[in-house]
């Protein structure tokens, strides 16, 4: 257990495969290590198709308020908005 954790989910690709986090077992340990701020890092559009609902679920328990989501994008070497497309999806 780490004061700050820092996951990284960016596997990129059209068929929705994230390999062997899609067990929620594996995720479960990775989110639940951090003892005050854990960051976790996605490729939305590759797990918005995922065939596992996990990254969509857990998005959904976290009302505003308790887990602050932002989305953003790499763009010209900097950070921009998520399209609106993407934003409303997650």
């Amino acid at each position: 257990q780490k004061d700050v954790i820092i996951v990284s989910l960016v596997r990129a690709n059209p068929r929705g495969d994230v390999g062997f986090v899609s067990d929620w077992r594996r995720l479960n340990v990775a989110f639940t290590r951090a003892k005050k701020l854990c960051i976790i890092l996605v490729h939305l559009p590759t797990w918005l198709t995922a065939e596992s609902a996990l990254m969509r679920d857990w998005l959904g328990f976290h009302p505003s308020g308790i887990a602050e989501v932002k989305s953003f994008q790499v763009r010209g070497g900097g950070l921009t908005s998520l399209p609106q497309e993407l934003e409303t999806q997650a």
